[in-house]
């Protein structure tokens, strides 16, 4: 993930940026309107099916090598859109007037910052041991039977934040 960001900023990063069209101001505010808009109505329609969807169970451990390769193959799929933030990221660096230093450190970051998460759970699981598993499985049941609603929210919120920057932008004209 690191290698890849970085070789895209450092390397083709500043040809694709330069043919990538670039919209007017107001442009851009309808779009971030618009993207606000249509996340808070994804909030909306997740939040109305939220017990439906937790009420789902997730896929069992002991999966035949068939089931496996398209529960992983599922998985990418639904994992591409997380893509999306991670090159918006890489064009925001690219497009940013910064040193190449500057644009390593922000990415390093970035990519630190996600895989968090999974290297405090790692960390949890090699110094905590067997008494860290009843915790994280508690954890991940709460998740398993919340995770609608908690995307729901982070949906309406985020938004709402493109929305008021959408609205503000335009105002200011």
């Amino acid at each position: 993930m690191l290698a890849g960001g970085l070789v895209i900023a450092l390397g083709p990063g500043e040809l694709l940026f330069s043919v990538v069209p670039h919209p007017s101001p107001t442009t851009k505010h309808l779009v971030q309107l618009g993207t606000g808009a249509t996340l808070m109505v994804a909030g909306a329609l997740i939040w109305a099916k939220r017990h439906a969807l937790a009420a789902r169970p997730l896929p069992g451990r002991n999966l035949s090598r068939g089931s496996a390769f398209f529960l992983g193959a599922g998985i990418s799929i639904v994992e591409l859109p997380t893509a999306v933030p991670y090159f918006a990221v890489i064009a925001a660096v690219v497009g940013s007037d910064t040193s190449v230093l500057e644009r390593i450190e922000l990415i390093t970051l970035f990519c630190a910052l996600f895989c968090a998460p999974l290297v405090a759970i790692v960390a949890l699981l090699t110094f905590a041991g067997d008494r860290a598993k009843r915790p994280l499985e508690r954890a991940g049941e709460a998740l398993q039977s919340h995770w609608p609603g908690l995307l729901a929210g982070l949906l309406i919120v985020a938004g709402i934040g493109f929305s008021i920057f959408g609205v503000v932008g335009l105002i200011r004209g």
